[in-house]
């Protein structure tokens, strides 16, 4: 088992310790929470931590917090006024495991216990956790996670009988642009991804140069994680997408040239940056 891979099982004890087990919200929650997934933005989170010379395991609570809010996020997405999908790593999404009044309160509970772990994380200045919670509520607010699914929204509204649905969705016959498209990832996809790695630098106490490094490894990480997603996607008729509009070999190219970016990022962090190195060469790898 390598470095990554030691870390996120890391995480999925700590889910697994910390999550509690009695009544039916708290089963739906850990179904959705350890059902599976590759853990990466709490990877991403604990290997930034380290790799701007934070130490110890400080990181867990926090960086696990990353993941309730991920899976938050999915559950969300998966309910059926938004995305409507039946599966979810392939197993019955929370709202057909559960019911989708529970699935709702689940993705709640996840969260509010997100922003508690963080503020009652140990060892931690409280001048770092306020301002984790500042990044992380700002990465899943209007302008990042939230504000990205309603735009998604435009391009795949959700069944309604309401006739005149919100938001709007694209005029019958308008395709996205390229640059539509990519401010959704960004929103939806590369924000939590490169808040998890600056998140990490935060509470490392890393100097400015080393946080702006991190941030643009993340920044150019997350847009290519999503670009990847698609382009794996291809055969399963997802609809709009960045092959779908920009074709495979433009997608695969443009992939590319953000992971060899995010790569170039961390040289303000050599010698400590090749675990995240590793990170974005394994994402390319997918393809």
């Amino acid at each position: 088992m390598n470095t990554i891979e030691k870390s996120a099982a890391t995480i999925n004890l700590y889910l697994n310790n910390h999550l509690p087990h009695n009544g039916l919200l708290n089963k739906a929650v850990r179904y959705s929470a350890l059902g599976g997934g590759k853990r990466i933005r709490p990877v991403i989170c604990i290997t930034a931590f380290r790799a701007t010379g934070g130490r110890g395991r400080t990181i867990l609570p926090v960086a696990s917090a990353i993941e309730l809010v991920h899976t938050f996020s999915l559950i969300h997405d998966d309910l059926p006024c938004m995305d409507n999908d039946d599966i979810r790593r392939g197993r019955p999404s929370c709202h057909r495991a559960f019911s989708e009044d529970i699935a709702l309160l689940a993705g709640d509970a996840l969260l509010s216990t997100a922003f508690a772990w963080i503020a009652t994380a140990s060892r931690i200045p409280a001048s770092r956790k306020i301002t984790v919670i500042q990044e992380l509520s700002s990465t899943i607010g209007p302008s990042g996670l939230i504000g990205g699914q309603a735009l998604d929204l435009r391009l795949h509204p959700a069944p309604t009988p309401d006739p005149d649905p919100s938001p709007t969705p694209l005029p019958l016959g308008k395709t996205p642009s390229l640059k539509m498209l990519r401010s959704i990832y960004i929103k939806k996809t590369a924000l939590l991804i490169s808040s998890s790695a600056r998140i990490g630098a935060i509470l490392a106490g890393a100097t400015k140069n080393k946080l702006r490094a991190i941030t643009n490894y993340g920044n150019n990480l997350g847009l290519a994680f999503q670009i990847i997603d698609d382009i794996l996607d291809t055969n399963q008729d997802k609809g709009i997408s960045y092959p779908h509009l920009a074709g495979r070999q433009k997608a695969e190219k443009e992939a590319k040239k953000l992971i060899d970016q995010s790569i170039v990022s961390l040289k303000p962090l050599e010698p400590t940056a090749t675990l995240l190195k590793q990170i974005s060469l394994k994402v390319f790898s997918q393809i």
